[in-house]
């Protein structure tokens, strides 16, 4: 009786070892290093406290980083104070995109120090004021900052991430407010599965020539078209790139996936904001789509809600289907107006009918 006694509580023990070493195999040895660009904002500082607070969750033989960016070190300083961490080591590092050396040395240091990047997020696009927007100075700022310096700094750190790494890039889906300047042939450049990142700069190097010269009647593309339409060139962005990169393994969890996500209207101030979102949740949207989206489903989708869409086909569905309704429309039309021909002619060749009498015999 003793010896099965001792020889149950032997397979007991066992079990938990045989578990708690499939656990520790499970275990990462190497902790995450994230990148976050744009996080000097009220939303930019919640994303990152959000991703901290997922690190700290997940095990990892080595601590979780967290690498921020500023334009100035005495922004950097500021930021750090503010985001520091119990369990994540967040780090700052210098970084102006517009100016090649400051982007080379901070690939370079990234290179130098942790080999690899697992998740390269993008969050500098974030909604300006109204009196912003209207201002012309804002609009080049807005087109250089959030398209041209954010596909800059992708494609530097992109030799830098590792297998089955991840790039999120922030956009908004005021993006929609876009489709009505464009053209078809803008829009199939931006949207369609073969457009590359050259076609990208084609439509956006117009927008911006559009916009400085005057038409016949003296009016020019508003300026405050400049933030819905740098939205959709984020979303291509990520579109193209991730067009690009799903043919490099068979394999989804190898290969590098490039999503870009909504963060949805979050106030940033809630006395003066009127915003249904909170900035907590924005940032988990963005934590979502770094960490929990499915990387097979969200390949060069932009995220709205959690949900993967594929920017370009849907509105070109909607096009496709408006056009189909306006010729239905116009055959319709067509249709009726053909019968009340048809009609009148009819009424006319009756009217024309010599009338035959017929007489009844008494």
């Amino acid at each position: 009786m003793a010896f099965l006694f001792s020889a149950k509580w032997a397979w007991v023990a066992l079990r938990f070892i045989l578990r708690r070493r499939e656990e520790l195999r499970n275990i990462r040895k190497k902790g995450f290093v994230v990148v976050v660009i744009g996080c000097t904002s009220g939303l930019g500082m919640a994303i990152v406290l959000a991703v901290c607070d997922r690190l700290s969750k997940i095990q990892s033989h080595g601590a979780h980083t967290v690498i921020i960016t500023a334009k100035t070190e005495e922004e950097g300083v500021l930021l750090l104070e503010r985001l520091r961490h119990p369990t994540v080591r967040v780090g700052f590092h210098q970084l102006d995109a517009s100016n090649s050396n400051s982007l080379t040395a901070f690939s370079q240091n990234l290179k130098e120090k942790f080999e690899h990047i697992d998740i390269l997020m993008n969050c500098t696009s974030m909604l300006p004021s109204a009196a912003e927007l209207s201002w012309h100075g804002n609009t080049l700022r807005i087109m250089s900052a959030d398209y041209y310096e954010a596909k800059l700094i992708i494609q530097a750190l992109m030799p830098l991430m590792a297998l089955g790494g991840r790039v999120v890039i922030g956009a908004s889906s005021l993006a929609e407010l876009a489709i009505t300047w464009m053209n078809e042939e803008a829009f199939a450049k931006l949207f369609s599965p073969d457009s590359t990142e050259k076609d990208l700069d084609e439509i956006a190097d117009g927008f911006m020539q559009e916009m400085q010269e005057e038409s016949t009647d003296g009016k020019r593309v508003y300026d405050a078209m400049a933030y819905p339409f740098v939205q959709a060139t984020r979303i291509a962005l990520a579109h193209c790139l991730g067009n690009q990169l799903n043919q490099s393994s068979k394999d989804p969890r190898k290969r590098i996936t490039v999503c870009s996500f909504s963060l949805g209207w979050c106030r940033s101030t809630s006395e003066r904001d009127r915003a249904p979102f909170s900035a907590l949740d924005g940032a988990e949207e963005a934590v979502f789509a770094a960490f929990d989206a499915s990387p097979g489903e969200i390949q060069g989708a932009f995220l709205i809600g959690r949900k993967a869409a594929k920017f370009g086909e849907v509105f070109a569905a909607i096009n496709a289907d408006a056009a189909r309704s306006r010729r239905t429309l116009a055959e319709k039309n067509d249709h009726h107006t053909h019968l009340k021909h048809l009609t009148r002619k009819a009424a006319e060749a009756i009217e024309d009918t010599p009338q035959v009498v017929t007489v009844e015999e008494s």
